[in-house]
C-alpha cells in the first residue's frame, strides 16, 4: 500500500450529517487506498445495494451494502469479505468491509467478532467495525459502551469527536486496518453520530502516511491454512505494535492545547472531549490563560490500546493528570498501567474516576456535561492556579446549576402506540394474562397501566426466561410478545429453546411487516405469515393459530393443517384457549404496521384510506369505551356545549377501525369519501408591510432549543435553522435528541449557533444555555429536560399552546393532565411574556389547511421577534433548499412573521379572535332546558327548571345566611349538569333524533367531499349472550328518522321500548334522583353543602350504553350509599 499523493492545500466548508460522514470515509478509502491498478470492492453490513462506478487509471470498484439477519452472521460475512484470496477472487483485489450496528449486536457477537480479527484482513482490504453506543440509555434496555468488547476481541479502538472526525478517522481507520491487518473498532455515540454540523476540511484530510522502515505484510494478512497459535502470536507481537505505529505516525492522538510552564493536564476523547472543551470555555480558558496556569489538553482518537511514546511526551513535567470519560474507566487504566513504571520524578497524580484519596470524582453513570466538567476542572484548576477569571466563572457556573434543577413534578410525555397500530390490539391478554416484553415497538406496552406486560430481555432470547422462571413460580402459563423483525433476526431460537424445555407459554408473533422503530425497514428475508407459520409447524408447535384483521385473504391451502385462522374480533377467546394449553403455542397477529401504511399512501403505493370513523357528538356518552377497545390516540376528547365527549382525529388516524368494537351508537363509518381539506385564507400580501426584525448580531455563541413531540417536523425545522447558518457562513451543530421519539414520545433539538471562525464543541445545550426556547409542544417544554437548560433570566421563548394527546388520553381521552401547572411550569423558567404562548396549531389548521406547519409557523413567529440571529433571506433559502412542501413551508414561515407583528389582525383571519360568549347558569339552563323541549316536550322541561331552581333559592339563601353574595354556587350547577343527564338520557328515541334532525348531517357535509356512504354500527345482544355490535346500511338513516318523528310515544304503553331493562333502569334512575334532591333539600346546611354537591354530581360516573352502562351504575351506587350515609349522619 503506497502513501496517497498529497493534493493542492485548500479548505472547504460542509454541513453535513455524521452519517453522511461515515458513507463518504467509506467511498473515500475506496480512492485514497487503492493502488493505481488496483480493483477494490466496499462491502457493508447495513444497507442496500448501491452498484458498480468506474474510476479513472483503471481504479474500479463495487459498494454492496446489505442487512444482515443477526449482528454474528453479520460480522461473519464480513470476516468473508476478507478471504477473497483464499476462495481465490479475479474479478476483485481487496474489499474494505464495514460493519455497524448498536453495542448490543456487538455484545452478543463477540466470538465471530475475536474470529474475524484474529483471522486479520486481506492484502488489498480493511475492516472497520462501527458500534453505536447508548451511555445514557435513551434508546436501550441498559447503558452500554463497546471499548471493553473491542479490546477483549484485540482490535484497536478508534474515538471520534465529532462529524470532521467521522470523515478523517474513518479514512485512517481502514489504512490502519489494512496496514495493521486489525480490524478497526470505530466507537460512535449518539451526541457524535445524530449531530449535524458544519465542517472545515482541510483537502489533505485524511492523508495517510506509512511508517518509516520495512514491514512484511506478510505477516499481518489473512491466511489459509492458519493455525490458531500463530495467529495468536502474530496479532500480539507483530499487528499490535504495527497498529500503534501507524497510529502514532498519523496523528491520531493530538495535542491541542499546550503551556510552557506545564503543570495540569487533560486527557479526554470523543464526546468527553468536546464536553470538556466546552467545559474549558465556560470557564474562561482561553489558550492564553491555559499558558498562564500551565494547562495541557491531549485529544484521543485512538484510545485503545494507548499509545505509549505519546502519552509518556504528554506527561512529562505535569503535576497531575485527569482522565475526562464516560461510564467505566477505560483510558485512565491504562494510562496508570504505562505510568507504574515511570520514574517517580517525571510521574505525575493520575485521577479521573476518584480523586487522589479515593473520593468520587466523574460519574461513572449516565453522560458527562459540560456543567458537570466545568465544575470538577476548575475546582481542580484553582487548586493549581487561583486564577480570577476561573475562579468568577466556577461560581457562577455552581450557582446556575443549582438554579437548574428540573421539575419532577410535571409528567412525561411517555411514547405510546401510533394510531391505528396493531399494537393496540395485539398486545391485549386476556383477564389474568401476563405477557413479557421483549425488543420492538410493543414493548410500550410495558408503560401502559392495566397492561400487564412485564419483564425485559435482550433481543432474540424472548420467552427463555420464562423457561427458568417457570418451576418456581405459582402461574403455570404467560404470553410473550414477540415483532416479526425479532423473530426473523433471532427470535425462533427462543422458541426451539422453549419447545425443548416443555416450557407453557404462548408466543405471540406480531407479524406488522416491518422493522418500525427503527425507521420501518423490511424484515430481512421477508418471511410471510405462512412462512412462518410452516416454520413455526415443523419446529413441532402443537397449537398455532392466525389472528387477522383480513382472515378472508388466506386460504387453508395457505396454511399447516391445524392452524387455526380467526377474525380479529376473536382475538380475546383464541388467548382464553391458548392459555389452557399444555405446552408451547403460538399465535400469529397479523395486521400492517400504520406508519408504513401512511408512508405508503404517501408513496401511491397503497390506496388512500376509503372508510373512516366519525362519532356523533351529541349521541356519544363519554364513556371511553372506544378508547378502553382501541387504545388509539387518535380517539380525543372534545369540549362541547353538552360537556366533553369524543372525536376522532381525521388528520392522524389511520383507519383502524378498532374503535368501533366500542359498545356505542354514536360512531358511523363514512366510506368512498375524502376529507375536505380546510381552505388556506387567501394571501394577498397587499395589506402587509413587515419589516426584518432587528436581530442581535451573532457575536457568541446561540442557543436554540427545539422542544416537542415526535413525528411532527420538528427535526427538520433544526435542519433549516443549521442550513441558514451554514449560508451565511456562520459555524452551527445540531443535535436531534430523539430516542423513542417516533411513537409520539418527546424529542428535543439542540441547535447551536456561533459566527464564523467560532469554536462550537459539544453539541448539547447545557444546563440553564438555552437563550430561545422554541416549545412545539407545551408538555415537552415544561419538561425536566428541558427546564434544566433554560433559565428565567436569559431565555426567551415561543410556546405552541396546543397540547398534543399523551398516553393518559390514549386511555382516557378526559385526563388531561393539569393544562394550569404545564403553563405555569414553563413560565417559571424562562423571560415571561403573555405574547410567547399561540395557538400555532390551531393557527396553522385555520390559514393553511393542516396542523403540520404549526412549528414552521411559530418560528416565523420567533424570528420576527428578534429571537432567532440570522437573516430573512438564508431562512427563506433554507426552506427552498430543504424541498419539502416549499410553498407552504414559505407561507408559514411568512404567517408567524405576522402573527408576531400584528396578532389581532392574524387571528381575525384565523377566526380565532375569541368573540364573547354567554356563560354562566343562566347560559346552561336555557340551552339544557331547549334541549329538554326538543327531546320529549315543554313540560318535561320545565320539571327540569323547576329542581333546579329549588335549589338555586336554598344555595342563595345559605350563602345570604353566612354574609357572602346570594349567588348561585356549586351545588346548583352539579344539579343543572346530572338532572339534566339522567332527563335526557339517550334511548333509541334520542338517538335517532340526534341523528335525524340534520345537525350530524351538515357537520359529515363540512367533513367530506360529496358521494359518500354513511353505515352505522349498533349495539346488540347476541344470541349466545354478551353484547356485540351489528354494521347497517344508508337505509338505517331513514329508519332512524321514522324513529325519531315518533318519540311521542315515549313514556306510553305503545312504546316498543317500554319493558326493556334498560329503560326501567334509566326511569328508576330520574326517581330515584328527584328522591335524593328531596332529602338533599330538606337537610341542606352550610356545613354539608360540599357534600352535598358531591352526592348531586354522581350520576356524572353514569355513562356508556348496554353493559357499559350498567358497569358504572354499579360504581355510581356504591358512592351514592356512601355519601348519603355521610351526608345523614351528618
Amino acid at each position: 500500500m503506497g502513501s496517497s499523493p498529497r493534493r493542492p492545500s485548500s479548505t472547504i466548508r460542509i454541513f453535513s450529517s455524521a452519517e453522511y460522514c461515515l458513507r463518504v470515509a467509506r467511498r473515500m478509502s475506496l480512492i485514497a487506498l487503492a493502488a493505481p491498478v488496483c480493483r477494490v470492492c466496499d462491502f457493508c453490513l447495513i444497507f442496500v445495494p448501491f452498484g458498480q462506478y468506474d474510476g479513472p487509471e483503471i481504479l474500479s470498484y463495487a459498494i454492496s451494502l446489505i442487512c444482515s439477519i443477526g449482528a454474528d452472521v453479520g460480522q461473519t460475512a464480513v470476516w468473508g469479505s476478507q478471504q477473497t484470496d483464499i476462495f481465490g477472487s479475479t474479478g476483485t483485489d481487496g474489499v474494505f468491509g464495514m460493519w455497524y450496528g448498536k453495542n448490543p449486536g456487538l455484545d452478543r457477537s463477540g466470538d465471530a467478532l475475536k474470529h474475524g480479527n484474529y483471522a486479520g484482513t486481506s492484502r488489498h482490504g480493511g475492516v472497520l467495525a462501527v458500534s453505536g453506543d447508548d451511555p445514557g440509555a435513551s434508546s436501550s434496555t441498559i447503558a452500554n459502551q463497546c471499548e471493553q468488547a473491542f479490546s477483549s476481541a484485540m482490535i484497536p479502538v478508534i474515538y471520534p469527536a465529532d462529524t470532521g472526525d467521522i470523515l478523517e478517522l474513518g479514512l485512517k481507520g481502514y489504512g490502519l486496518s489494512r496496514y495493521s491487518g486489525l480490524w478497526a473498532g470505530f466507537k460512535l455515540v449518539a451526541d457524535v453520530v445524530e449531530t449535524t454540523r458544519s465542517v472545515s476540511l482541510d483537502a489533505n484530510s485524511g492523508k495517510i502516511d506509512l511508517p518509516a522502515g520495512d514491514f512484511d505484510a506478510d505477516q499481518v494478512i489473512q491466511r489459509w491454512p492458519d493455525d490458531r497459535w500463530s495467529q495468536d502470536q502474530r496479532l500480539q507481537e507483530t499487528k499490535l505494535p504495527a497498529a500503534l505505529e501507524f497510529a502514532r505516525v498519523n496523528g491520531f492522538n493530538r495535542v491541542v492545547m499546550d503551556a510552557p510552564g506545564r503543570r495540569f493536564g487533560i486527557v479526554a476523547a470523543g464526546k468527553a472531549y468536546l464536553d470538556t472543551r466546552q467545559a474549558l470555555d465556560e470557564l474562561g480558558v482561553t489558550d492564553a490563560v491555559a499558558v498562564q496556569i500551565g494547562l495541557s489538553v491531549i485529544k484521543l482518537g485512538f484510545i485503545w490500546p494507548i499509545e505509549p511514546d505519546g502519552m509518556r511526551a504528554f506527561a512529562r513535567g505535569l503535576k497531575e493528570i485527569i482522565v475526562v470519560e464516560e461510564r467505566r474507566a477505560f483510558i485512565e487504566t491504562q494510562i496508570k498501567e504505562l505510568a507504574y513504571n515511570w520514574p517517580a520524578s517525571i510521574r505525575p497524580r493520575i485521577i479521573g474516576k476518584a480523586d487522589e484519596n479515593g473520593a468520587p470524582l466523574i460519574p461513572s453513570t449516565g453522560q458527562t456535561s459540560p456543567s458537570l466538567l466545568a465544575i470538577i476542572i476548575g475546582r481542580r484548576l484553582l487548586q493549581v492556579a487561583d486564577h480570577p477569571a476561573i475562579r468568577e466563572n466556577l461560581a457562577r457556573i455552581e450557582k446556575m446549576v443549582k438554579q437548574s434543577t428540573p421539575r419532577d413534578s410535571i409528567p412525561l410525555r411517555i411514547p405510546h402506540y401510533c394510531p391505528g397500530c396493531p399494537h393496540n390490539q395485539g398486545t391485549k391478554l386476556p383477564d389474568g394474562g401476563v405477557a413479557m416484553a421483549g425488543i420492538g415497538c410493543h414493548s410500550l406496552a410495558a408503560w401502559m397501566p392495566g397492561a400487564n406486560t412485564i419483564t425485559m430481555s435482550h433481543m432474540g432470547a424472548e420467552g427463555a426466561n420464562w423457561i427458568g422462571a417457570a418451576a418456581f413460580v405459582d402461574r403455570d402459563h404467560v404470553f410473550q410478545n414477540m415483532g416479526d423483525g425479532t423473530y426473523a433476526h433471532s427470535g425462533i431460537l427462543a422458541i426451539r429453546a422453549a419447545i425443548a424445555a416443555g416450557a407453557r407459554m404462548t408466543f405471540k408473533i406480531l407479524y406488522n411487516n416491518a422493522v418500525a422503530m427503527t425507521g420501518g425497514q423490511p424484515v430481512e428475508g421477508g418471511p410471510s405469515v405462512s412462512d412462518v407459520a410452516r416454520q413455526m409447524s415443523a419446529e413441532g408447535v402443537a397449537k398455532l393459530a392466525v389472528v387477522s384483521g383480513a382472515p378472508e385473504s388466506y386460504s387453508r391451502s395457505d396454511l399447516p393443517r391445524g392452524t387455526g385462522l380467526y377474525p380479529r374480533e376473536e382475538l380475546e377467546a383464541v388467548m382464553q384457549d391458548f392459555s389452557a394449553f399444555p405446552g408451547v403455542s403460538v399465535l400469529i397477529y397479523d395486521q400492517m404496521c400504520a406508519t408504513e401504511k401512511r408512508r405508503q399512501r404517501k408513496r401511491g403505493k397503497r390506496p388512500p384510506i376509503d372508510a373512516r370513523v366519525v362519532i356523533n357528538e351529541r349521541v356519544c356518552e363519554a364513556c371511553g369505551d372506544c378508547s378502553e377497545k382501541s387504545r388509539c390516540i387518535a380517539v380525543r376528547a372534545v369540549a362541547t356545549p353538552l360537556g366533553i365527549k369524543r372525536e376522532i382525529d381525521q388528520s392522524s388516524c389511520n383507519s383502524d377501525l378498532s374503535c368501533l368494537e366500542g359498545f356505542c351508537p354514536a360512531m358511523v363509518t363514512v366510506t368512498g369519501a375524502k376529507l375536505r381539506t380546510p381552505a388556506a385564507i387567501e394571501d394577498t400580501g397587499s395589506n402587509w408591510a413587515i419589516d426584518e426584525p432587528v436581530a442581535a448580531e451573532l457575536e457568541a455563541p446561540y442557543h436554540i432549543l427545539i422542544a416537542g413531540v415526535g413525528g411532527t417536523g420538528l427535526i427538520t425545522i433544526g435542519a433549516i435553522l443549521g442550513m441558514a447558518a451554514h449560508l451565511e457562513g456562520n459555524e452551527c451543530s445540531i443535535l436531534d435528541n430523539t430516542g423513542l421519539a417516533r411513537m409520539g414520545g418527546s424529542v428535543t433539538t439542540h441547535v447551536r449557533l456561533a459566527p464564523s471562525g467560532g469554536a462550537l464543541h459539544a453539541p448539547r445545550i447545557d444546563a440553564a444555555g438555552a437563550d430561545l426556547l422554541l416549545g412545539c409542544d407545551p408538555l415537552v417544554a415544561a419538561g425536566a429536560e428541558v427546564s434544566v437548560r433554560v433559565a428565567e433570566a436569559k431565555t426567551r421563548a415561543a410556546i405552541n399552546s396546543h397540547m398534543a394527546p399523551t398516553l393518559a388520553q390514549a386511555l382516557d381521552p378526559e385526563s388531561s393532565g393539569d393544562r394550569a401547572d404545564v403553563f405555569s411550569a414553563i413560565e417559571s423558567h424562562i423571560t415571561s411574556d403573555e405574547d410567547d404562548l399561540v395557538d400555532a396549531s390551531g393557527l396553522a389548521l385555520a390559514l393553511l389547511g393542516d396542523k403540520i406547519y404549526a412549528n414552521m409557523l411559530l418560528t416565523g413567529f420567533a424570528f420576527q421577534r428578534g429571537c432567532i440571529p440570522l437573516g430573512l433571506a438564508a431562512i427563506r433559502r433554507a426552506i427552498e433548499l430543504n424541498g419539502t412542501e416549499v410553498e407552504n413551508n414559505l407561507k408559514a414561515f411568512t404567517w408567524g412573521r405576522r402573527l408576531a407583528a400584528d396578532r389581532q389582525k392574524v387571528l381575525g383571519l384565523a377566526g380565532l379572535a375569541g368573540e364573547e360568549t354567554e356563560t354562566g347558569l343562566g347560559s346552561l339552563l336555557k340551552t339544557r332546558m331547549n334541549h329538554l323541549a326538543d327531546y320529549r316536550n315543554k313540560a318535561y322541561a320545565v320539571r327540569y327548571g323547576e329542581l333546579v331552581d329549588k335549589f338555586r333559592e336554598r344555595e342563595a339563601a345559605l350563602a345570604g345566611a353566612s354574609g357572602a353574595p346570594g349567588a348561585p354556587g356549586a351545588l346548583t350547577e352539579a344539579v343543572a349538569e346530572n338532572y339534566f343527564k339522567l332527563l335526557a338520557v339517550k334511548d333509541e328515541f334520542e338517538v335517532a333524533r340526534l341523528f335525524a334532525d340534520g345537525v350530524f348531517d351538515d357537520q359529515l357535509s363540512a367533513m367530506f367531499e360529496g358521494g359518500y356512504r354513511v353505515d352505522y354500527h349498533i349495539g346488540r345482544v347476541k344470541s349466545g349472550g354478551g353484547q356485540g355490535k351489528r354494521c347497517f346500511g344508508p337505509w338505517f338513516g331513514r329508519a332512524m328518522r321514522l324513529l325519531a318523528k315518533s318519540r311521542g310515544l315515549r313514556g306510553s304503553i305503545l312504546n316498543p321500548f317500554h319493558f326493556t331493562a334498560d329503560r326501567k333502569r334509566d326511569w328508576k334512575l330520574i326517581a330515584e334522583y328527584e328522591a335524593t334532591a328531596g332529602v338533599l333539600l330538606e337537610n341542606l346546611n352550610a356545613e354539608n353543602l360540599e357534600l352535598a354537591t358531591e352526592i348531586a354530581a354522581i350520576p356524572d360516573a353514569i355513562r356508556g350504553f348496554g353493559d357499559v352502562r350498567d358497569r358504572s351504575l354499579i360504581t355510581a351506587r356504591q358512592r351514592h350509599h356512601q355519601l348519603m350515609a355521610e351526608f345523614r349522619t351528618d
